[in-house]
């Protein structure tokens, strides 16, 4: 029993698993014969579901596919059958759920189909509508607009004749015709038309409420209408507003004018109304009048969240406020009058205050007072912030002004401060100083207080007064009539007793001595900066530094061109023009020299070596003692790595120096290349390994390999070694990773990748292994030496490493000018390559063949010395394919595989023809096999051929099989059958 059950529950899973695994099988693809490019729809398993008979086939993320033939479009099912023949002009679909998926969609992200989805076809200017089984159910005129109601009726509006349709979902329709648009029903049983709907489903001209069978509910036509939350429609004729009933009921008759044009009376108790003669009042929702039309306008005096507190009115030019029944609470005594709000006693409670102005004085109105502020002002300045938690802002204080002088009243009214102030100040929003000139208090206009703030006088002059208070400075300038702060001073800094600023018109600094409350006699400085030890830089309109300490005494006259403070010691540079050129000087921190030596320029103090120029000749000084480790004697002097220097005379020949002076290799030689390095890319060498180098030097036409020890190796096999074993990479001479390595290394990913866990050890004897034939490798050991020397190392030519003749020109430069430019080019160069390099790849290697690619990489932050030299130009043919034949290298052309054009043709259709997971842009065969551009590789398998052309989603090549077997039955390409096998 056990057992039944077993095979019973196991062979239902089986079913089950094959079902799905035919289901996953019968998902489809769209396929194009790119030589007829036309396009059909394969399985998974290759067989053609839908032949490639059509101009275009494309899917919907619901798996249904629209396709165009010669005569127009039609729709498939997602199972290929047809849904719609392919005679319609345009096909579009009733819901934006659908969409056209794109090639490269990573996942076919499958819709729920319903029975409510329409298609929208054109033919023959007609509009068409069509269901998801292919059925038609209705045809309606060209210029017909198609809108869903929410139970997936469809309302059709004719644009031309202005009249609707509506038909439900079976294609019945409910209302054959009717003038203007209709607003979707939303499930109810009602709805407008009207000459226009707009987007929240009103209508607006000739408004009329229809049933579903298009039948006039209301005897009544309407300029415009809504219908609210509660049924009922609101409406306007001839711009009157009122409010009915569905049963026709009037629940406010059209009488009166609205202003604001807002109908849907939920959303507020009340509003303003204008009678005939433009006379305003209120009118509740309910259409019971407030007030009386009677006053020339009417505002809505709002308060928190815009809940209205009263109603301002104005009347022959004369303003007050009522409360919400019509009660006077500001008499209409006012010339002109706005409201205020704040929070009260910071008890989070809204109040709105007024501002009134009455025969030229401005009064602050509280109408919850017994009686009105009788105080009257030349001006009040609200100081207000917005609030964006009660949209609308919120007043923390006023400024007063009467008689010329100024004051501050609290947000409720009280005085704060009198008008007895003869200043006013804005230092930034929300705080303001007023005062004398002698004694001066800020006021904070906080959300919940007004804080003040005293500045006491600190200092002055003819121009400019010094007040301190809050542990801040401000400035008032004299001439700018009682201006303050950042619209005329910088920021104040203080440096122990000094005080500084610059004024912001003429860009001059003054300086302020704390302790004697007086402005320091220093003239005609227009630049400061601190280097933090109570020393300053200054420096005039002429631009001449000097040094000045933290009481203004003068410790540097201002006659230097520069003067550099030196951030490890107390010393600093000094610049100057002596003869044509400039000096640099190391004073001490009173100005007197450190040491008499002059330099071309500054170097930091206690840094480590450093290389410096005096006399327009390098060399290496200890920053520390000051004494020299590679005296001053040379064009160009600059660091490699680790403690190696690269020295060049003025007669631009080149050598190698160490730090300490210990010459490695003489400065006799015309171009010194470094071909290896064990250092680290940072100019590190390593500590636990002796340094490791080669260098490749050449003199005239002699060419040397020269080791760490400046030792020459005259031996063309040597370099020939160490270049091979640089560029195959399988068998590296020193054993390090991360080394410098300026001739090309081979890059094996394409023939050899990366298996995990093997050993670099492994990896190199897997690389090994694949250099079988020795006449290959030294074929292609020769192609990029030859390629290498070809590129001439020069600075012209943005060569890094190879330092040479700064090169030919129609007029030579003296030597050691050339030599100059030579050393400053490779000197801000020594890394950076900022445009292209070429990679090597070997492709595939066989017995007697091997196809390498050649790359041009784009290089955009850093030149990888391990990867290429700087390129060479460009090979044409970015395919190198070497076979050996008859014990001799031979590079091969497509021509010498297929001499004959049309047999090449034929080949490249054939396999064409076996890729239909290509789309490629439609073109004809000849063009296509042109685009190959005579690009192709070797393998066992065949001929591999590179199909270049240009692709919205990739501009990588397309690669094209011509199989061996092929290549065999061909009497004039046969014989490279043998070679590849």
């Amino acid at each position: 029993m056990i057992d039944q059950q077993f095979m019973k529950h196991f062979l239902i899973f089986v079913f089950a698993f094959c079902l799905m695994q035919f289901t996953q099988a019968q998902e489809l693809r769209i396929v194009k014969d790119n030589i007829n490019c036309t396009y059909g729809i394969k399985d998974d398993a290759g067989k053609w579901v839908v032949e490639a008979n059509y101009i275009l086939i494309e899917q919907y993320n619901t798996g249904y596919f629209r396709v165009r033939d010669e005569i127009g479009l039609g729709v498939l099912t997602p199972e290929g059958k047809q849904l719609l023949p392919c005679i319609h002009d345009q096909i579009t679909i009733s819901t934006y759920n659908w969409r056209i998926r794109n090639r490269y969609d990573s996942y076919q992200n499958y819709g729920e189909n319903t029975e409510h989805v329409y298609f929208y076809a054109v033919k023959n200017n007609r509009q068409l509508v069509y269901n998801l089984r292919g059925e038609k159910m209705a045809s309606f005129g060209i210029h017909t607009d198609f809108k869903l109601d929410s139970d997936y009726s469809i309302i059709a509006y004719n644009r031309n004749s202005r009249f609707s349709r509506y038909i439900d979902s079976t294609g019945r329709f409910l209302i054959d015709s009717i003038q203007g648009k209709i607003a979707p029903f939303n499930g109810e049983n009602y709805t407008l038309v009207g000459d226009n709907i707009s987007a929240n489903d009103r209508a607006n001209g000739n408004a009329r409420v229809v049933n579903r069978k298009g039948e006039l509910l209301l005897d009544i036509e309407m300029d415009y209408a809504l219908i609210d939350s509660k049924s009922r429609v609101c409406f306007s004729i001839d711009k009157r507003y009122g409010v009915i009933s569905l049963s026709g009921d009037t629940i406010i008759a059209p009488k009166y004018k609205r202003l604001d044009g807002a109908l849907h009376i939920d959303a507020k108790k009340m509003w303003p109304i204008y009678d005939d003669e433009g006379k305003a009042g209120v009118m509740k929702n309910d259409g019971t009048i407030r007030i009386d039309p009677q006053y020339d306008n009417i505002y809505a005096a709002t308060g928190l969240n815009r809940v209205k507190v009263g109603w301002m009115v104005e009347k022959d030019k004369r303003f007050g406020l009522l409360d919400l029944d019509g009660k006077e609470m500001i008499p209409m005594n006012y010339d002109q009058m706005y409201a205020v709000n704040f929070m009260m006693n910071n008890a989070r409670t809204l109040t709105t205050n007024y501002i009134g102005r009455s025969k030229g004085k401005f009064y602050y109105l509280t109408p919850n007072a017994e009686e009105l502020s009788s105080v009257g002002y030349d001006s009040i300045l609200p100081v207000s912030e917005h609030h964006y938690s009660y949209s609308l802002s919120l007043t923390r204080g006023l400024i007063t002004k009467n008689k010329g002088k100024y004051g501050v009243l609290n947000p409720d009214g009280s005085e704060l401060v009198g008008c007895n102030s003869d200043l006013k100040f804005l230092m930034s929003k929300g705080r303001y100083i007023l005062g004398q000139s002698a004694n001066l208090t800020e006021y904070r206009f906080n959300r919940d207080a007004i804080e003040t703030i005293e500045w006491v006088p600190l200092a002055s002059d003819g121009r400019l007064n010094i007040y301190y208070g809050n542990d801040r400075y401000i400035g008032l300038d004299k001439k700018k009539s009682g201006q303050i702060g950042k619209s005329q001073l910088q920021s104040f800094q203080k440096y122990g007793n000094l005080l500084t600023a610059n004024y912001a018109d003429t860009r001059e600094w003054v300086f302020f001595d704390l302790t004697a409350k007086k402005r320091l006699p220093l003239k005609n400085i227009y630049s400061f900066r601190s280097n933090g030890n109570d020393q300053f830089v200054i420096s005039t309109r002429q631009n001449h530094h000097g040094i000045i300490d933290a009481n203004a005494n003068l410790i540097i006259d201002t006659i230097y061109n520069n003067i550099t403070l030196n951030r490890n010691s107390s010393n600093f540079w000094v610049a100057k023009v002596v003869g044509d050129h400039q000096v640099n000087m190391l004073l001490d921190s009173v100005g007197q020299p450190v040491i008499p030596n002059q330099f071309d320029g500054s170097f930091e103090l206690n840094s480590g070596d450093k290389i410096v120029s005096q006399n327009q000749k390098k060399g290496l000084i200890d920053s520390k003692t000051l004494q020299w480790k590679i005296r001053p004697n040379n064009v160009c002097l600059i660091r490699l790595f680790d403690d190696y220097y690269y020295a060049g005379n003025e007669y631009n020949k080149k050598g190698i120096v160490k730090a300490d002076g210990k010459v490695v290799l003489p400065i006799a030689y015309d171009t010194i290349i470094l071909l290896y390095s064990n250092c680290q890319m940072n100019g590190m060498c390593p500590t636990d390994d002796p340094t490791k180098i080669r260098w490749l030097v050449r003199k005239g036409s002699a060419e040397y390999l020269a080791d760490e020890t400046g030792k020459l190796l005259n031996s063309r096999s040597a370099i020939r070694r160490l270049k091979e074993s640089l560029f195959f990479d399988h068998d590296t001479l020193f054993g390090y990773y991360n080394q410098y390595r300026t001739f090309p290394v081979l890059d094996y990913t394409p023939s050899l990748h990366f298996l995990r866990g093997l050993t670099m050890k492994q990896i190199q004897a897997k690389r090994r292994a694949l250099w079988k034939n020795p006449i290959l490798k030294g074929e292609v050991l020769d192609t990029i030496n030859r390629l290498w020397n070809s590129f001439v190392p020069n600075c012209n030519r943005g060569y890094y490493w190879g330092i040479t003749t700064y090169g030919n020109q129609a007029k030579p430069k003296p030597l050691a000018e050339k030599a100059r430019r030579s050393c400053e080019y490779y000197q801000s160069n020594p890394y950076y390559f900022a445009g292209n390099y070429l990679v090597y790849q070997l492709r595939l290697i066989g017995k007697k063949f091997l196809t390498m690619d050649i790359s041009y990489q784009n290089q955009n932050n850093s030149w990888d010395p391990l990867r290429s030299q700087a390129p060479p130009p460009i090979p044409e043919n970015q395919h190198i394919n070497i076979i050996e034949q008859n014990g001799k290298a031979r590079y091969l052309s497509l021509k010498d595989i297929f001499p004959d054009d049309d047999i090449l043709m034929q080949e490249f259709m054939a396999s064409l023809q076996k890729r239909d997971d290509l789309q490629l842009e439609c073109s004809s065969l000849e063009n296509m096999l042109a685009m190959v551009n005579g690009s192709f590789s070797l393998s066992d398998e065949g001929v591999h051929l590179y199909l270049s052309q240009y692709s919205l989603y990739s501009n990588s090549p397309m690669e094209l099989l011509i199989p061996v077997e092929n290549l065999a039955k061909l009497s004039k390409s046969k014989w490279i059958v043998p070679l590849l096998k």
